[in-house]
């Protein structure tokens, strides 16, 4: 950086998030979600389960990202379809609540 220059903070962010730590999921899902302090306006992801992708997701609201939800499947039987929703629903309201709760916002770079 220019030595002229201080950086003083961070207004906005894309982050990478995904649900690793949680042993009991049935699917590897990742999302990419756009932060501005403690609101999450975009995220984009996909789902996976043994290296196989299943589905890629986005959806945007800067209340509440599961309210504008698309889902892609890929290759996917009708029968599990649901459960995977059900997946990506449960993944993507957990993010809004991180980042409306503080765990996950720009104030945390």
């Amino acid at each position: 950086m220019n030595d002229k220059l201080t950086l003083k903070g961070i207004n906005s962010a894309n982050l990478t998030v995904d649900n690793s730590n949680d042993p009991a999921r049935a699917y590897d899902i990742t999302g990419n979600v756009d932060v501005t302090g403690n609101s999450a306006g975009n995220i984009v992801g996909s789902v996976a389960a043994e290296g196989v992708n299943l589905a890629s997701f986005s959806g945007y609201d800067a209340g509440n990202l599961s309210r504008n939800l698309s889902i892609n499947f890929q290759n996917v039987e009708n029968d599990t379809q649901p459960e995977i929703l059900s997946a990506v629903i449960a993944f993507v309201n957990n993010v809004s609540e991180s980042v409306k709760g503080g765990t996950i916002n720009t104030a945390s770079l």
